[in-house]
């Protein structure tokens, strides 16, 4: 024996092959086998030693291999067998040899072919198992996103939409035994037990030929009051579900079997009237109604509104930017998590984004009422119809290509867009007629209050303000053109309505002005 364990001390690189290929375990009656895993343990007891001898993790390079003693100051690692194939050592053998190879802070770079033979056996053990990402570059770190990426194809993978209902129990559990599963969401025993309820309700309905009316009227009302709870538990759980995904996953596709389950069984006695599937819509809904409503901006106090919006003048600009952004976050949420709870058949993200288009238009609906400058009635107007379905929400790249078959267009009420533009034109009407008051009081505190002979141009009195009129209906008619065409026109007849009684009124105080400096009669 003495002699193979030289031999293979020679060769540790041929004992190591030879473990590797031939993939048994080695026992007690195997001394060859046992001699060569010996022989292995010590190249590897050398190389560490020789990392933890040398300067700077490195061997010296005066100091040959052979030299290198197993007397070293601190205890040589042994490697461990990997996981496919255990070792189960003799009285003979080394203890330490079951111990996990632990590699040193200082080991030598040349080992990592041992580390990564354990590591590999330990993977092809636990395939799924998530781990951290290496700190580590080169080969180690490309194998491990590669099966990082396979894992998440595996969570992400399409819920079959057949399934197979589990056994339904012989005898149900109490009512309030079956309340408790449903208040702790133990979910697919308390719906079981509720169909053994109502199979049982069902008989005795059918055996009683109209006997028996009170007991029949308790099992009724007892199992309405049953299903009212598991409703209202699974519109907790998906009206929430948005808001933490990933820790409802398995929840969720138990909500969704029991949906499907109670919508085959609607005609039959004992239920609850409506689709369950509506319902299911109706929490989907109330979840985007309170991820809306948790935007800065929008809900609070009055009071509260209005010292916000003093301090800041764009207010509405900024929490329409907030809004879109938490409408993006949640669509891509939904669509990398979410969706993948749920069978195909209940169409998760088309739910999602038709609950956006309706829940969003009723919170403008109510933004509206609070507006009452043109920037912000602006705002509104091009959130509306230019940002809400370009690429920065409802177009995004990151929501392709699931919007491909959606609609990005908010469901408005009937009128409310031709409402806000005539909202619009009106406020651009008053500035209008704000701006053009203002020119007539520059033009008293210029000329008429200071006395001052104005400009001639050719022997021609020459004032400028009209650039300044030109250059507000201009401002006003490029701005509404972003919006679209038909708001231009709009304003533009706004702007010029305005300036048909501005000559007037301009006269009027041109003649009350020169009229003070006319030369006031004696008095007597």
């Amino acid at each position: 024996m003495s002699e193979m364990m030289d031999k293979s001390t020679v060769n540790p690189d041929e004992d190591t092959v030879s473990l590797k290929s031939n993939g048994k375990t080695p026992t007690n009656d195997s001394p060859v086998k046992l001699g060569m895993m010996k022989s292995f343990k010590k190249s590897i007891q050398r190389a560490a030693e020789k990392s933890l001898l040398s300067p700077g993790g490195k061997g010296s390079k005066g100091t040959p291999k052979a030299n290198v003693t197993e007397s070293g100051s601190q205890p040589p690692l042994s490697p461990g067998p990997s996981v496919g194939s255990p070792v189960t050592p003799g009285k003979d053998s080394d203890s330490d040899i079951s111990h996990p190879l632990k590699r040193s802070k200082t080991a030598d770079p040349s080992m990592p072919s041992t580390d990564s033979f354990v590591r590999g056996s330990i993977r092809r053990s636990l395939p799924f198992v998530k781990r951290k990402k290496s700190k580590s570059v080169g080969e180690g770190l490309v194998e491990e996103k590669k099966e990082e990426t396979e894992e998440e194809e595996v969570v992400l993978a399409e819920i079959e939409e057949i399934y197979t209902l589990p056994e339904i129990p012989h005898s149900p559990l109490s009512v309030m035994q079956i309340s408790k599963l449903i208040e702790t969401e133990v979910l697919e025993e308390a719906h079981l037990n509720l169909l053994a309820l109502r199979r049982e309700f069902q008989q005795e309905q059918d055996q009683s030929g109209g006997d028996a009316p009170m007991e029949l009227a308790k099992k009724e009302k007892d199992l309405s009051l049953l299903y009212g709870d598991l409703r209202k538990k699974i519109n907790t759980i998906v009206r929430d579900s948005n808001s933490v995904p990933s820790r409802n996953q398995e929840l969720l596709l138990l909500t969704a079997r029991i949906i499907q389950e109670e919508d085959k069984r609607a005609e039959e006695p004992g239920g609850l009237p409506g689709s369950w599937m509506e319902a299911w819509r109706e929490a989907v809904e109330e979840g985007v109604q309170a991820k809306v409503k948790s935007v800065h901006l929008g809900q609070g106090e009055q009071k509260e509104q209005k010292e916000q919006r003093e301090q800041s003048a764009s207010w509405l600009a900024v929490h329409l930017g907030l809004l879109g952004k938490t409408i993006i976050e949640d669509l891509e949420s939904v669509k990398r998590e979410l969706q993948w709870s749920y069978p195909p058949s209940f169409k998760v993200f088309s739910t999602y984004v038709r609950s956006y288009h309706r829940v969003v238009a009723q919170h403008l609906k109510k933004v509206e009422q609070q507006v009452t400058e043109r920037r912000d009635l602006y705002s509104l107007l091009n959130w509306i119809i230019n940002t809400y379905k370009s690429e920065t929400i409802m177009g995004s790249l990151s929501l392709q290509p699931d919007m491909n078959d959606e609609s990005t267009d908010l469901q408005l009420e009937e009128n409310f867009l031709k409402q806000l533009k005539e909202k619009y034109c009106c406020r651009v009407k008053v500035d209008m007629k704000s701006s053009l008051n203002k020119i007539i009081e520059l033009e008293n505190e210029e000329f008429w209050k200071d006395r001052r002979m104005p400009e001639k141009d050719d022997e021609f009195l020459n004032s400028e303000f009209h650039m300044d009129i030109w250059t507000q209906v201009k401002s006003n008619c490029q701005n509404s053109r972003v919006i679209d065409a038909e708001l231009e026109l709009k304003v533009l007849s706004s702007c010029l309505e305005e300036l048909k009684g501005f000559p007037k009124r301009f006269e009027e105080e041109f003649n009350r002005l020169c009229g003070a400096l006319k030369p006031q009669p004696p008095l007597g």
